[in-house]
């Protein structure tokens, strides 16, 4: 399959970006398709993001993915986002419309989930509760999937009270599909390692054992998961995540 007429162009905008390892990996799929085209690493400051958007159709780009910093920057500039995206509140891929509009999606609920799943077949997201470290762009995607995976517990932990609290709350009021879960809010006051829980009804959170699991995964295994692969061996190799 080849385009002779068309010369496809894609890229990914982040700032740093030459650590990515997107380019790669689409021009490997581009090569095997036989697709003529490239995707590219496009290093785009923050401030520059509006203006690189924009030009992308006058570029000849079919779109591009986002990365750190401009996934939730980029809601707020694309002219029509997807529902999921609106509801997690951040893009990570734009589609350049015929017309040269820009469209906002996020398929990151998707990617975490669809990993786990093959990681682990085994794993059931409603058989316990679930951590999640951080309240930045991508944990907004994973919340999103935990809660329509039917993950009944959930707790999120970031340095920031305010940041965690307002991604929980807004979690919660668009979540439709499925009940809500037991969503728990915490911080991590500085130099204090102990986190600080919030939004619950009561004082501390259930204590859960053998007898709680619904199946799935056997009681007492635990899957860790992070979106930086650089950064789960060193937490597992610590202990952090024992």
């Amino acid at each position: 399959m080849s385009h002779p007429d068309r010369f496809l162009l894609a890229g990914v905008m982040g700032w740093p970006i030459m650590h990515s390892r997107s380019p790669r990996l689409h021009n490997y799929w581009f090569s095997h398709y036989g697709l003529t085209g490239a995707y590219l690493p496009l290093a785009i400051q923050a401030q520059g993001l509006e203006a690189a958007l924009r030009a992308l159709p006058a570029l000849g780009f079919s779109g591009c993915n986002l990365t750190i910093p401009h996934k939730e920057a980029a809601l707020r500039i694309v002219d029509e986002a997807s529902p999921l995206a609106r509801r997690i509140g951040a893009v990570n891929c734009v589609v350049v419309r015929p017309d040269g509009s820009l469209e906002g999606r996020n398929y990151d609920a998707f990617g975490f989930t669809a990993s786990l799943r093959e990681r682990a077949p085994e794993l059931r997201f409603d058989a316990g509760p679930a951590v999640v470290m951080g309240a930045g762009g991508a944990s907004r995607a994973i919340l999103a999937g935990l809660m329509d995976e039917g993950a009944p517990e959930i707790l999120l932990i970031n340095r920031s009270r305010g940041r965690a609290e307002a991604l929980r709350e807004a979690q919660l009021a668009v979540k439709k599909k499925h009940a809500d879960p037991l969503f728990w809010g915490a911080f991590i006051m500085q130099g204090d390692p102990r986190p600080v829980l919030f939004g619950s009804k009561d004082t501390q959170p259930p204590r859960r054992n053998a007898e709680s699991a619904k199946g799935g995964q056997p009681a007492g295994e635990r899957t860790a998961f992070d979106v930086d692969e650089k950064k789960i061996a060193s937490y597992l190799g610590r202990g952090d995540l024992a």
